[in-house]
């Protein structure tokens, strides 16, 4: 009895080192950061589209995508905080929603994360002004008038 104690605690020991051991391993995210995109012609709400967090560290892999973010119906967004601290290898990209047939709301653009952190009184510390495309405001038009 006294040897299956001894092999009980043992096992738990092990068990418990391999799990801290793997919780080192794995990267840990900071709270959410909350952004918002804006059109940067009126300030207006983006009402869609994707923000990626992307690595450029890594010539022979090229640009790595590290989180994908879908931007809700207000603009707003949230991504993991611990991206913005790292500022020398990352870009943060804005792209419109990709509808077969429909021109896109705003052009894709890049920024670097020290571009885009703002502290403001409504807990947003990203702001993404986008550029309208062109292209849609024409088409916007040749609708409206139907």
């Amino acid at each position: 009895m006294k040897h299956n104690n001894s092999f009980l605690k043992l096992f738990a020991f092990l068990i418990t080192a391999f799990f801290a051991v793997e919780a080192q391993a794995i990267p840990v995210s900071s709270d959410k950061v909350r952004g918002v995109a804006l059109y940067s012609d009126d300030l207006t709400p983006v009402r869609g589209g994707t923000i990626e967090i992307v690595s450029t560290a890594s010539s022979a892999l090229g640009n790595v995508v590290l989180e994908k973010i879908t931007i809700n119906a207000d603009g707003t967004f949230q991504i993991p905080g611990n991206y913005l601290n790292m500022t020398d290898d990352i870009k943060i990209m804005a792209y419109p929603n990709d509808i077969d047939g429909v021109a896109s709301d705003f052009i894709q653009c890049e920024f670097k994360p020290s571009e885009v952190i703002v502290q403001t009184k409504e807990g947003v510390s990203v702001v993404i002004k986008v550029n309208r495309d062109p292209s849609h405001m024409i088409e916007k038009k040749s609708t409206d008038k139907d």
